[in-house]
């Protein structure tokens, strides 16, 4: 996969660029060259339901207790572990006191994102979670995270659909450094990018993307 710096390096050798090529070191990008590829990632990121956004996970919750970190991302659908959904819910006004099987969740925010649910568990509950995340980077070790930071960051998308990815959000880049729609080179790149971002779609579609996700061991499955 190409990294960021890589990236970076070639954006000055799009049409019509005025950045300096030629750059050695990561340190010497330019910084409104950086924040264009992190909007542009983040806006294509967020332009369309990709199934490789899809993950899974499973939350465990003891007894009584009703909150747990939130996954980073879009909570899709929760089940528990006899297959029963559990809904979303609003945030209640008072604390919740009562106990029983969880029937509902919300997602609050107090500096970090938390997993709430109704009523507590009476008994150690694991809940299922299908969720589209937000981490649009992959770090050098692996870690994802929620976008380019570091010279030796990737892209978290299938290697499949990196060459589609990346020559769209090359484009819609540099529409964020001209940021003047009304500039002569702004319309030819506003028209790659869409051209360019059918071109990931298509990509996707015709790359056999898996269309669920098996979150238990025996037959049942998330679509």
């Amino acid at each position: 996969m190409k990294n960021f710096f890589t990236l970076l390096k070639e954006m000055p050798y799009m049409r019509w660029s005025i950045s300096e090529k030629d750059i050695a070191n990561f340190s010497d990008i330019p910084l409104d060259l950086i924040q264009a590829v992190q909007q542009a990632h983040a806006a294509i990121w967020g332009a369309y339901d990709f199934d490789f956004k899809k993950r899974k996970t499973s939350l465990i919750f003891q007894p009584g207790q009703g909150s747990v970190l939130c996954p980073s991302g879009t909570i899709l659908k929760v089940m528990t572990k006899e297959g029963k959904e559990v809904e979303r819910v609003e945030a209640p006004l008072l604390p919740v006191l009562s106990k029983g099987t969880p029937t509902g969740y919300w997602v609050s925010s107090g500096g970090e994102l938390s997993f709430n649910i109704s009523p507590l568990p009476e008994k150690s509950e694991e809940l299922f979670i299908l969720y589209d995340t937000w981490n649009k980077a992959v770090s050098a070790d692996g870690t994802e995270k929620a976008n380019f930071e570091f010279e030796d960051d990737v892209l978290n998308v299938p290697a499949s659909l990196e060459e589609a990815y990346l020559n769209a959000l090359k484009n819609k880049a540099m529409c964020y450094m001209i940021a003047d729609n009304q500039d002569e080179n702004y319309a030819p790149y506003i028209a790659q990018y869409e051209e360019q971002f059918q071109n990931a779609l298509l990509s996707l579609r015709t790359g056999g993307a898996e269309s669920f996700l098996r979150i238990y061991d025996d037959d049942r499955y998330f679509y």
